[in-house]
């Protein structure tokens, strides 16, 4: 298995601000999205996360801190989330809930977009199958979509027994 933990010496020293450009969900649909978070802001929401699920330190999460931790604050460049943390979606889900993005961009449209403006589509309703986050430009490009529940009904519990 591929460890992420091996690729450490090739990773880019990363700055104040952090993109995250996502290229797929977890089901192979195309993402359009580019994201601009503030490096303490992504601190501060995996320090929240860790202390309360502490086994996540073993996984993207705590691999994330860890570069996170390392930054140097000289860089004023942008540094993008290296793809080999596909966790990182549940972050940048998080952070954009909070309000937290510093600027969001359609790649289709090429438009800067206000977060306001974002259209946020959650399935609050937990249907059977996957539930997820999801998030569309004001022209219906899918921007980030993070799956958050999985539901199995057998037919008995939904009712065609």
């Amino acid at each position: 298995m591929f460890s992420f933990f091996k690729k450490k010496a090739q990773l880019p020293k990363c700055g104040r601000l952090i993109r995250y450009i996502p290229k797929h969900d977890g089901f192979g649909r195309v993402l359009y999205g580019e994201f601009i978070f503030a490096k303490e802001d992504i601190q501060n929401e995996l320090i929240k996360k860790l202390e309360n699920n502490p086994h996540l330190f073993d996984g993207h999460e705590g691999a994330i801190f860890n570069w996170i931790g390392n930054s140097d604050e000289s860089i004023n460049e942008v540094t993008d989330v290296p793809e080999i943390w596909n966790r990182f979606i549940y972050i940048a889900d998080e952070l954009i809930h909070q309000g937290l993005c510093i600027s969001c961009i359609c790649s289709v449209c090429h438009n800067k977009l206000p977060l306001d403006s974002l259209i946020n589509d959650d399935d609050n309703e937990l249907k059977n199958g996957w539930n997820s986050n999801k998030l569309f430009c004001n022209n219906g490009h899918l921007l980030l979509r993070a799956e958050t529940t999985h539901i199995i009904l057998s037919d008995y519990q939904r009712g065609k027994a």
